[in-house]
């Protein structure tokens, strides 16, 4: 039987216990008890939010804003239901913690917000906010530093009164923090804030305070004093108090940070003109790098006023400056970019031929193309693609994590779409697995900035080795003039699409097209031509055909007519005498339903397949409808009533019952955990198995969770949280193992007062 959380969590549970062996052991045997349910309810916790945070890092990358907002509500539900300030600084860690604000989770949320989920992320914000405001004076640390991140959030976000008033419950968190290092370290992130949101003198105010705390701070470590002095002379350099910022400069013992601080001064002198006093200091930067960025900020400045030898000069000091650089090809190329950046675009280009490393000169090409491209120099452009060709075909270019990738984005940040377009057709097509994918997204990416003409030229260069990309394309062209409101230019595009394998390309676009904009005058007929022309498809064809059209039938209101050709589909696939395709052909058919949230529909086919995928499917959707606030008791009978094998049966069943609690829909959850125990009790014998891996000697053993004993633990313990502990007691009874059965009864007393009803 398992006895072991999921290897994720070790780190975690490992850090939040209280007290080592040693001191349990001199404990009197009730208190022992008590600090032992106090760990374990406080581990049962973290691992609810630790679920929800890990599902929460997945979500924001792939830019799922509404996931990563239920997520982060149900943890924070959580942590206050929980009145435990280490669970709650823990939560506010996961959420607020980077080395940047931006960098944080919800950094990260804040910046992919678009206008339709403001109010979402205002109010997540707001909630986090309350959060925070929970902990008491004992963790002013954790307190400051969360109401100075969410300030940069609201910020983010464009609301700044709220910004604002954060940075005042900082300022008054901050009171209680003893200790100047500690101070100083809360301070100096405030006035920053301060700066940002242009108030200027409040900044500066706090800014003083924070140095004197950091005057007064003498840490044992050289570096620490360091750390805590080259932010706020970093910062005094910002507000343009260059001299305060040099002043601290001499207490910085480390010639990295003397350097940054020096050229931050620098760029303030220049942005005020003083470019002779800029180029004097420029002599003081003691690293390659800095100095190098430096002198090109000096001939940016230089080239900007025309002066045009100066600023080739610089230019040509700052590459040598770099040149002496232990990672030179980097800083070389990096400063090359910065001055491309800077509109000095041909300087820029001659000097990237001297690179001589692969990667950095494709990177550093790529990004001296956009600015052409931006310039309209359509003639450059063309003469670096051709240069760029034999960069990009490497292995080391094309991998999943290869520096073609970075270009590519690059030029999408930058909308240079036909760029990014021609680079990738560039590829050999066999090689750059990610083609298709990048075809895709930069189509997408051009015509949500209104250039539909250009996916559309470039599907119709395609050739017949092409058709898949060809067809996905004028599809995404199709539907963008729909959305668009140009019906007869997507109706002429669909003209152009062919069907090919299992994708009936054709029928799916018309289907999109129908509904682009909702129901209006024309769906209906479009949908019906839809369907005759789905319907004189070949089996397999005419299964995904119809099922898209439903999909467009539900997407309108129109049940019934989704449910008749979702039947439909699912005859269609049962053709096919092939078992393994069938339930390839029914989960590929059920996914763009489940993408669309339409669960109910997603489940009904999922339903037809004919082997045990069908019972690790479920649970995966009804964890989807639990989370987006559905019900899941269709999904339940279908697992209880259909599922053959005992194991799978009462897997699937203690997930969904899991994922209830996790929602706080605790009724659900113990209706669910009643039908996991009557499942689980059919489990045959033996009661506790191990599963065996490998060939001796290396031969792997472990216990197999999906037995019978392993079963009932989960469900007693399930049961238990739920508040139902007389019920876990009659499921650990059924534990035939004494000593298996009395170990449970003993975790299980930890649940015994918890009045959770």
């Amino acid at each position: 039987m398992r006895k072991s959380y999921s290897q994720v969590f070790i780190l975690t549970l490992s850090l939040l216990t209280f007290l080592d062996t040693f001191s349990v052991a001199f404990l009197s045997p009730t208190l022992a008890q008590t600090t032992t349910c106090q760990q374990q309810q406080q581990q049962d916790t973290q691992i609810q939010i630790n679920i929800l945070v890990s599902d929460l890092e997945q979500d924001i990358p792939a830019g799922r804003i509404e996931p990563a907002i239920l997520r982060i509500n149900q943890a924070l539900q959580i942590a206050l239901k929980a009145r435990n300030s280490t669970i709650t600084t823990n939560l506010l860690t996961q959420l607020v913690d980077s080395y940047l604000p931006q960098e944080s989770l919800l950094g990260r949320l804040a910046q992919q917000v678009e206008p339709s989920h403001k109010p979402q992320v205002s109010q997540l914000l707001t909630s986090v906010t309350a959060l925070t405001q929970s902990l008491n004076s004992g963790y002013s640390v954790a307190k400051t530093k969360s109401f100075t991140r969410l300030a940069n959030y609201f910020r983010t976000i464009g609301e700044q009164q709220q910004a604002l008033s954060l940075l005042t419950q900082a300022l008054t968190a901050s009171q209680f923090i003893k200790g100047a290092e500690f101070q100083t370290k809360a301070l100096t992130p405030i006035a920053q804030e301060y700066l940002a949101l242009k108030q200027t003198a409040q900044a500066e105010k706090i800014l003083a305070q924070s140095l004197e705390f950091a005057q007064q701070s003498q840490p044992k470590e050289p570096i620490r004093r360091v750390l805590i002095l080259e932010p706020i002379a970093v910062t005094y350099a910002q507000l343009a108090k260059t001299e305060a910022a040099l002043q601290i400069v001499p207490a910085i013992s480390d010639p990295y940070y003397r350097s940054k601080i020096r050229f931050e001064v620098v760029k303030q002198l220049i942005k005020t003109n003083q470019l002779d006093a800029a180029q004097k200091l420029i002599q003081n930067i003691e690293t390659p790098e800095f100095k190098g960025k430096s002198l090109v900020e000096i001939a940016l400045a230089a080239a900007n006023q025309g002066q045009n030898k100066l600023a080739a000069d610089n230019f040509a000091a700052a590459l040598q400056a770099a040149g002496t650089d232990s990672n030179a090809v980097y800083t070389q190329a990096l400063l090359i970019q910065i001055y491309a950046k800077g509109g000095q675009r041909d300087a820029a280009y001659t000097a990237a031929q001297q690179l001589q490393n692969p990667e950095q000169k494709a990177l550093t090409l790529g990004i001296i193309a956009n600015e052409y491209g931006k310039a309209g120099q359509v003639q450059k452009v063309e003469q670096i693609i051709t240069e760029l060709t034999p960069l990009i075909q490497t292995p080391g270019a094309i991998d999943n994590v290869g520096y073609l990738q970075n270009i590519l984005a690059n030029s999408l940040a930058e909308k240079q779409y036909k760029l990014a377009f021609d680079l990738v057709s560039k590829t050999k097509r066999n090689d750059f697995m990610g083609r298709e994918d990048w075809i895709s997204r930069i189509a997408d990416a051009a015509i949500k900035a209104g250039n539909i003409e250009l996916p559309l030229q470039i599907a119709q260069s395609l050739d017949k080795a092409d058709i898949d990309q060809r067809n996905k394309l004028l599809q995404q062209v199709a539907n963008g003039y729909a959305q668009n409101k140009q019906l007869d230019r997507a109706l002429s595009i669909i003209g152009q699409i062919d069907n090919s394998g299992n994708s009936p390309y054709k029928v799916q676009t018309l289907a999109l097209v129908a509904t682009a904009t909702g129901k209006t005058a024309q769906t209906d007929k479009l949908l019906t031509q839809a369907t005759a022309e789905a319907r004189k498809l070949q089996p397999q064809q005419r299964a995904f055909a119809l099922a898209s059209i439903a999909q467009a039938f539900l997407k309108i209101g129109n049940q019934p007519q989704a449910q008749k050709l979702i039947d439909e589909a699912i005859k269609a696939v049962q053709i096919e005498k092939d078992f393994s395709l069938r339930e390839s052909n029914l989960q590929r058919i059920s996914e763009p339903f489940i993408a669309a949230k339409q669960y109910n529909a997603a489940v009904q086919i999922i339903q037809a397949i004919p082997t045990t995928a069908r019972d690790y499917r479920l649970p995966e959707v009804a964890k989807l409808v639990i989370e987006n606030g559905g019900d899941a008791s269709d999904i339940v009978n279908i697992l209880y009533k259909k599922t053959k094998e005992p194991e799978s049966k009462t897997r699937g069943l203690i997930s969904i019952t899991d994922i209830y609690l996790r929602a706080q829909k605790i009724q659900s959850a113990k209706q669910v955990s009643d039908l996991a125990f009557a499942a689980a009790k059919t489990i045959p014998n033996p009661e506790s198995r191990v599963l065996t891996f490998g060939n001796p000697p290396d031969i792997t053993v472990v216990d197999d969770d999906g037995d019978r004993a392993s079963s009932l633990e989960r469900i007693a313990l399930l049961k238990a949280k739920s508040g139902d502990y007389n019920q876990a007691l009659i499921v650990a009874q059924a534990i035939q193992d004494k000593k298996l059965r009395e170990k449970l009864m003993q975790q299980l007393l930890c649940y015994r007062n918890s009045g959770r009803q």
